[in-house]
């Protein structure tokens, strides 16, 4: 049977391998953290998966619920004939359905026609393994990776494999949002450059005088002489009379939105059309707004995705920080205490005596290492006290004697917001902090917290050089991160930056969550 990610064989290859896989998934989250394009987050995750002895190569397929088929879209290691004869597997074939199931599974690359297929020998691919990646219940990947030198994967390696699976699938499902809401607010736009008016000239008793376009089934032609109302759906016959009404009344144009008896849209402007001081008719001048209302909505239901990701996440973060908590770090508390015992009562020789304090020394330089990494993924007292006193903690644990003096301000009325609230704020706070620190060169960074308003305003403010937007990317600075954070509350980051003089940063999140209902 192969190694693991430690080497060595049963139970002792367990611990080291834990400690690699939580540094991979550190490295590989924090990479992940930073980009916003998923072909750089496929490359990023089939990377770390081929760290994991004994894989060497393998691909990423992703799952098209539409076309009903999963496609290769990234693979490492793997020739171009190879990739064409694997690139995709259809509903109903072995590959699909081990996708379906969830379930890792051992087993070789079957060809699309669902036997052993000649790519896979001449490739001389010893073994596979396809690994399912999950999000929410639903399958949304598979990896599928393997080794030309070896015949098998232990449990160790296997377990890191499923593990990393376990959390990827939020990013690529979060990535894909983005992109999705990319796509409808480019075709948004694209609508609102090009709606077509539609208008309609009726007599003060509301008949209809003349059209301009069809409506449906029914002709400008046959149009002339039908009640207004018979074009109106009828549960907004009576909101639409009544404006009618009151520009007849008051000679004034008023603005409204109404349906249409097939339930389009239309935003209609109700304008009195009067010669010589006497009132001629009405002008009905509508734009259909029903893609816009559709892609308002479709906005909507993307933001909802979004927030469902981020709160996906933290809860992975959070359950990998108890994790490190509850297992690593009190394994490495018991492994101190087995050296101090042994130190205390040896009767080793000197050498001996000196590796194993030499070896207690690197366990208490490894504990505030494995403190940090908790407090990155998640600090328990965000749950456990709020959002300010996880602020107050990250700013406490970013201050180094050589670094930046950081100030943190907090003005909060509000105990104990929503919990989506603080988890969107203190990352917001950790990631531009971050930034801060590493780039500003600044003597002194201000963190701040206030309410106002209504909202909760998020600041970091740094006193360094600046930067130059032209010479750096968005995604260099996690800004893109940061931004969709923020968006997913319907809010924004707000940057000022002076080159020579800081960047201050800013967000203002809602402190009433989910909003009260219109």
């Amino acid at each position: 049977m192969t190694q693991g990610l430690g080497g060595g064989h049963g139970q002792s290859s367990r611990f080291p391998a834990a400690a690699e896989l939580v540094r991979l998934q550190r490295d590989l989250a924090i990479a992940l953290g930073a980009t916003n394009d998923l072909g750089v987050a496929l490359d990023l995750i089939l990377s770390a998966a081929i760290r994991i002895p004994p894989i060497e190569l393998g691909g990423i397929y992703l799952v098209d619920p539409h076309a009903d088929r999963v496609e290769l879209a990234s693979h490492k290691n793997i020739s171009a004939a190879f990739v064409e004869a694997v690139r995709r597997f259809d509903r109903g074939t072995p590959q699909w359905d081990v996708v379906c199931s969830g379930r890792t599974a051992v087993q070789p690359i079957l060809a699309p026609d669902g036997s052993l297929g000649a790519p896979c020998i001449a490739e001389g691919i010893r073994f596979l393994i396809a690994v399912p990646v999950t999000h929410a219940g639903r399958p949304v990947a598979c990896m599928n990776i393997g080794s030309r030198t070896s015949t098998g994967i232990d449990d160790v390696a296997r377990d890191a494999l499923e593990s990393l699976a376990a959390w990827v699938g939020g990013v690529i499902v979060r990535i894909q949002a983005q992109d999705a809401r990319r796509a409808a607010e480019a075709k948004l736009r694209d609508l609102l450059a090009h709606l077509p008016d539609a208008v309609i000239e009726a007599d003060p008793e509301g008949r209809i005088l003349v059209a301009s376009r069809s409506l449906g089934d029914l002709s400008p032609e046959q149009m002339a002489g039908r009640p207004c109302a018979e074009l109106v759906h009828p549960d907004d016959v009576e909101q639409a009379g009544r404006v009618f009404r009151e520009v007849v009344e008051t000679r004034q144009p008023r603005l409204t939105e109404v349906r249409d008896r097939l339930g389009e849209f239309w935003l209609t402007r109700v304008v009195p059309h009067c010669e010589s001081g006497q009132l001629r008719g009405v002008l009905l001048i509508s734009t259909n707004i029903t893609p816009l209302k559709r892609h308002a909505q479709s906005l909507v239901e993307e933001r909802d995705s979004l927030r469902h990701v981020i709160r996906s996440q933290e809860r992975d973060s959070r359950l990998i920080a108890l994790n490190i908590h509850n297992q690593l770090a009190q394994q490495l508390t018991v492994v101190g205490m087995l050296l101090d015992r042994c130190l205390k009562h040896s009767c080793a020789s000197e050498e001996i005596e000196s590796l194993l304090a030499r070896c207690r020394g690197v366990l208490a330089d490894l504990m505030p290492t494995v403190r940090r990494m908790i407090g990155g993924l998640r600090p328990l007292i965000l749950d456990e006290l709020g959002l300010a006193a996880a602020v107050e903690f990250v700013v406490h644990e970013s201050q180094t004697s050589d670094g930046p003096r950081i100030e943190c301000r907090c003005d909060l009325r509000t105990g104990r917001f929503h919990a989506d609230i603080e988890d969107a704020a203190f990352r917001i706070v950790q990631e531009l902090l971050r930034n801060a620190i590493r780039h500003s060169d600044s003597p002194k960074i201000v963190v701040a917290l206030a309410e106002e308003e209504g909202r909760l305003r998020v600041t970091v403010e740094d006193f360094g050089c600046g930067f130059d937007p032209a010479e750096v990317s968005d995604d260099c600075l996690g800004l893109t991160r940061i931004a969709a954070i923020a968006r997913a509350f319907g809010a924004q980051l707000e940057m000022r930056n002076e080159l020579g003089r800081g960047v201050r940063a800013e967000v203002r999140l809602p402190v009433q969550w989910p909003p009260a209902s219109p």
